[in-house]
Formats: structure tokens, sequence, C-alpha cells
């Protein structure tokens, strides 16, 4: 799924009292339940990528991209910061090997409860750091093997946001 023109002004300019709100998934059949954080202050409730109504936590969680894997496997090296049980569970389910650990990340409007972006990746890989409050994974995304990430470069006559001056 890509940006549409809205989203990527929304994302690139922050307009007064508008702006883009992420959230995120994290699923194994070895977990507990499914972990769905949002960096936001309150719980929302939306659809994911699947369509189906999900209601977001507040938790202490960030995806952060590292940047593209040079072998063009659509794979790329990312951190999650998440609290100690969520690094646990993580560790947890990848020590088995048995099955990826999904995590979809979803992008949304304050108005919308349909996502505006949704990627659904496979994490491999994972290590976590020793005071538990950072993993460090692989996102992989097998059906699109092969494949170069697009690359987007944003001008300031585009989004004004962009300048700083």
């Amino acid at each position: 799924m890509t940006w549409d023109a809205e989203s990527q002004k929304l994302f690139a300019s922050a307009p007064a009292g508008q702006r883009m709100r992420g959230a995120i998934s994290l699923s194994h059949p070895t977990f507990a339940k499914v972990y769905r954080f949002t960096t936001e202050l309150e719980p929302f409730t939306a659809f994911n990528g699947a369509g189906v109504m999900v209601t977001y936590q507040p938790g202490p969680i960030l995806v952060t991209p590292q940047g593209q894997e040079p072998s063009g496997r659509g794979a790329m090296p990312i951190r999650i910061v998440a609290d100690p049980e969520v690094c646990r569970a993580l560790v947890a389910a990848s020590a088995r090997g048995d099955e990826p650990i999904a995590l979809e990340a979803c992008s949304y409007t304050l108005t919308d409860p349909t996502p505006r972006q949704a990627i659904a990746v496979e994490l491999t890989e994972i290590e976590a750091n020793p005071d538990g409050g950072v993993v460090a994974g692989v996102a992989g995304m097998p059906q699109i093997d092969g494949m170069a990430f697009m690359r987007a470069v944003a001008r300031v006559d585009e989004y004004p946001g962009l300048d700083r001056a």
C-alpha cells in the first residue's frame, strides 16, 4: 500500500490540528495475546490491515527502520524499543524458530479509522539488548523478495513543512 497525496502532505508538513498516527501489532502462536501498541497517549480503535477493528493501547514501543538490506531481498534491519514483557515474548518466540514473528505497522489520520498505510513483515534474527528494552531484528517481506525498495525525494516546494529556515 502506498501513501496517497493527502497522507504524504500530512506526514511531511503536519498542518495545525492534523497529523498521522502510527500503530503496530506483534503476533506469534506462542504469545499469550496479540500486542497492539501506539505511541499516542490514549488508546484508539481502528481497522487493521486485514480490515478487522482492533484497539491499540499506548505503549513504550517504537519501530525504527535502520536502512535497506543492500541485497535488495526485501528485508531491512529494524530496532524495536519496547517494555520488558514484550521484549521477553519476542526473544522467546524467536528462540523457538518454528515460525517468524508477524509485525504489522499501520498509519492513520486522526479522524479516519481506516489505515492510510499498512505494512506486514516477518521478524527474524531477533537479538535483545541486555537491558531488556531494545530488540534488534530483520524485517522481511517475502512477497517482494528480489524487488528493490522504492525511494522518494521530498522537496520543499511540494512539502512546505520541510522548510526549517
